[in-house]
């Protein structure tokens, strides 16, 4: 007997004319091999996003029943459904059809399948669909047969597919089951799970998750252009997205707390916070014990939010499919867009702008190049460059090479933006999916907690995500509990813009014409005494009583390329009171980067900074988790004017171009052999970008600079050269070198203009012969510490101190105390050439 285990939502999608039933029937009775191929009605016409069909089958040999029953266990790869994601083929929705004559029926219970031997799936693929060969491991699928007329494919599954893969195979039957019920109308409506690996006491899944918004709802009219984004037939508008959770097994082993890492332009960055290794794809899970988060029990989770990721490249990659803004009667929405354009390598010959143009004729857009940020642009004649494509730029002749390190700026009109804040709403969305109880949350009732973690481009999305009020979903709840912010100063990700260009970042070279650093900039509610605005982070959440609790954490680089003092300072440079729910961190001396490898210079001028920030983050990180539970953090460790740890950056006539200069004698800058110093830091403006600005739309870009300017200010220094104000690690307290926020580009990678993310370490000499022979004032390393056995003395006693401030774990120090007791090791410095201490 035929039965059908399919939604009432997929009945009506996938009903048939009766007289197709009953020939169904007919040949059901007859078939005795293995394909089972029946006709479906055009669902096309029923939804015009649906492309395809492919239908699955599978069927067992296997005479003894029980053994023929496959319980789902064990780990999902479900290969053909890997498949079309691999290609670039989504998954509208799947109906299952159990054909076994055997009364067994199908279950679906916290994730366990059972199933009798004979069943057969039906895919609704969607736009765009090409017919290709797919990848699957061997035995797995084993007659692969396309009927290209009709748009119509089947897969036929044979005895060979393991107990495992079987498993894994239902678990994503499973899902498509429960989510096609139709009844999530708004936020996530159903999750694809694509993979599911074992790795000890966790698992990791991978998949996409769907959803849909609702444009009239007042939690989503802020999303600019939600208006003009195409709507289906409920008048809702559709988005998707990649997800990736590493979670126990037994989620009641762990501590029923999530680490959401919100992704760096698709990219997981918490490897080396964390302690787990692989980079986009971690490994080494199976080690508990190593990891910082799996050794607590943590769920870690990542989902897209970031349209600008490429959808092409690395399949570990997080991304977003959002919908393109149209116009009303259906034409493209155009506006202008301007792309600052570097190449620091002699041999690119070709640029992809964010948008497609409106026109390929070079005469409606302008391209200049200069060499230095403060130089004049020049103007590149429209005869001298092409558009390759409507999204690609190259200079002419073909195959010219854009020149090493130089400033190219294009301005153009472009068309068909993306409707890129819906990212947010996807997050807030996510989340709020994984702290319900539906059933088909893989973390359903498992979960307590919700801490986000970011680092730079990460940092500055959540700042705008409290801001913009996304912290409640649309219906009232609150979605995280904790904020970690890493590198995020007092930025935005300029998001929630028409023609959005979120890859962006800003430091005192590049990026300074975009809308990252914009109003409101620290957590207090402030009056912005250039415009009378009065707004802050923490404004929206307050009202609704959704706030979390937020740690704010910044490198030395941060305040020097992002102007982080307006953080933690009124627009004038005062100190603030921190808010109840906020912290603010220094981090001194660090760049804006993981450690530069020992005696790397880069395209820079000094050797990269080699501090490493993590030890206090991961320190931070537990206090963000115990101040949840009542327990106050360390008071917060910033440069401050009140205690006269804080110099000011003054204006100089480049500083509409967004840079100004910290004066030597203010900031106590010592004077090193073959250092370079001039002051350069980024200056807040207050730009111009057109009077449609508050909706989100650029009118006047590149934007225009008003002349006026808020106050900001970085940490003043010791006579090392090293920053007194913050949080000082073990190599700022008990120094060895001059550490930097800020570094100089090399003659040939843009002469003096700032190197960007990268900071610097400047090593003293190892005695006093040496040190006056060079001219340094810093003292050398005997005449600080006499002998090895005192450095390592004096380490100890400062990560002791930290331990007891709570800004370094036990273990951490440990590890401190032991890299101490190693040699100090110099290379190929340009003053100091090789030595060991």
């Amino acid at each position: 007997m035929k039965t059908s285990f399919e939604s009432k939502a997929s009945r009506r999608k996938y009903r048939f004319p009766v007289g197709l039933m009953l020939i169904g029937l007919v040949i059901l009775g007859l078939i005795i091999a293995v394909m089972y191929i029946e006709k479906p009605k055009n669902y096309r016409d029923a939804d015009p996003s649906i492309a395809s069909l492919v239908i699955v089958t599978y069927r067992s040999n296997r005479t003894n029943s029980k053994s023929a029953k496959i319980a789902v266990t064990d780990s999902l790869a479900t290969d053909f459904t890997k498949a079309f994601h691999l290609h670039g083929i989504r998954i509208h929705s799947a109906e299952f059809r159990y054909l076994s004559k055997e009364d067994d029926k199908f279950r679906c219970d916290n994730g366990v399948a059972i199933i009798g031997d004979y069943f057969q799936i039906i895919f609704s693929l969607e736009y765009p669909f090409e017919c290709q060969t797919f990848s699957c491991k061997d035995g797995l699928i084993t007659k692969l047969q396309y009927e290209i007329a009709n748009q119509y494919h089947t897969m036929v599954l044979s005895e060979k597919v393991t107990n495992g893969n079987m498993r894994n195979i239902l678990l994503n039957f499973c899902s498509f089951y429960i989510n096609s019920t139709g009844e999530h109308k708004t936020g996530i409506t159903k999750i694809v799970v694509n993979s599911l690996d074992s790795m000890g006491a966790y698992e990791r899944l991978r998949g996409v998750a769907y959803g849909q918004l609702d444009p009239t709802s007042a939690c989503n009219s802020i999303i600019t252009d939600v208006q003009l984004a195409p709507r289906n037939k409920a008048g809702l508008v559709n988005y998707s997205m990649d997800f990736y959770i590493l979670k126990p097994v037994k989620l009641s082993g762990g501590n029923r707390k999530i680490f959401f890492e919100v992704n760096n332009r698709g990219r997981k960055l918490f490897g080396k916070f964390a302690q787990i290794s692989g980079g986009n794809s971690p490994s080494m899970v199976g080690d508990v014990e190593r990891s910082f988060l799996l050794k607590q029990g943590y769920t870690i989770v990542w989902s897209g939010w970031d349209p600008s990721v490429p959808s092409t490249g690395d399949s570990n990659l997080l991304r977003i499919y959002v919908p393109i803004a149209r116009n009303s009667d259906g034409t493209s929405v155009t506006g202008p867009v301007y792309e600052y354009i570097v190449f620091d390598n002699p041999i690119s010959t070709s640029y992809m702008t964010s948008y497609h143009t409106s026109s390929t004729d070079t005469s409606t857009a302008t391209l200049t190049v200069k060499y230095h940020l403060t130089d004049t642009p020049i103007a590149i004649p429209s005869m001298n460059w092409t558009w390759t494509s409507s999204n690609t730029i190259a200079l002419l002749p073909l195959n010219t090479p854009f020149q090493q390190s130089a400033i190219y700026e294009l301005t153009y009109t472009a068309k068909d933006p993306y409707v890129a804040g819906i990212g947010f709403a996807a997050t807030r969305d996510f989340v709020s999916f994984l702290r319900s109880k539906r059933p088909d949350n893989p973390l359903a009732g498992g979960i307590n907690r919700v801490i986000s973690w970011g680092a730079s481009q990460a940092a500055r999305y959540m700042n705008d995500f409290l801001s913009l009020g996304f912290n409640q979903d649309c219906q009232g709840k609150q979605i995280f509990d904790g904020t970690f912010n890493w590198m995020g100063a007092g930025n935005g990700v300029g998001l929630n813009y028409r023609f959005a260009q979120p890859q962006r970042t800003e430091r005192n070279r590049q990026d300074h014409l975009y809308p990252e650093a914009v109003f409101p900039f620290t957590y207090t509610i402030l009056r912005d005494p250039l415009t009378g605005k009065i707004d802050g982070r923490n404004a929206r959440c307050m009202r609704t009583r959704t706030c979390p609790k937020v740690m704010n954490v910044n490198s030395a680089n941060d305040y020097w390329v992002k102007a982080a003092s307006l953080l933690h300072s009124d627009l004038g440079g005062n100190d603030l009171p921190d808010p109840p729910n906020v912290r603010f961190y220094l981090i001194s001396g660090t760049q804006h980067a993981d450690p530069s490898p020992p005696g790397s210079q880069g395209i820079c001028q000094q050797f990269g900074n080699t501090l490493d920030a993590t030890p206090i983050l991961r320190a931070l990180f537990v206090t963000l988790d115990q101040w949840l539970d009542g327990i106050r953090p360390p008071p917060s460790l910033t440069p401050s004017r009140s205690n006269g740890t804080a110099t000011f950056s003054d204006i100089t006539h480049h500083s509409s171009l967004g840079i100004g200069r910290v004066s030597q004698r203010s900031l106590r800058w010592p004077t090193i052999p073959n250092v370079l110093y001039t002051g350069l830091i980024t200056i807040r403006n207050l730009f111009n970008f057109g009077s449609n600005y508050s909706q989100g739309f650029l009118s006047i870009n590149p934007v225009q600079s008003t002349g006026k300017y808020y106050s900001s200010f970085v940490s003043k220094v010791n006579e090392d050269g090293n920053e007194i104000a913050g949080i000082r690690l073990p190599p700022i307290s008990v120094p060895v070198a001059t550490y930097t926020g800020w570094n100089h580009r090399r003659n040939d990678y843009g002469g003096d203009d700032g190197c960007e993310a990268i900071g610097a370490v400047i090593p003293f000499a190892p005695d006093l012969a040496t040190r006056m022979a060079k001219g340094d004032t810093r003292l050398s390393l005997v005449e600080r510490y006499e002998d090895h056995d005192a450095y390592v003395a004096a380490v100890t006693v400062a990560t002791t101190t930290l331990v007891n401030q709570r800004l370094l774990l036990p273990t951490d120090a440990t590890t401190y105390i032991n890299n101490a007791k190693l040699s100090i090791q110099i290379i190929n410095h340009q003053t100091y050439g090789n030595y060991t201490w």
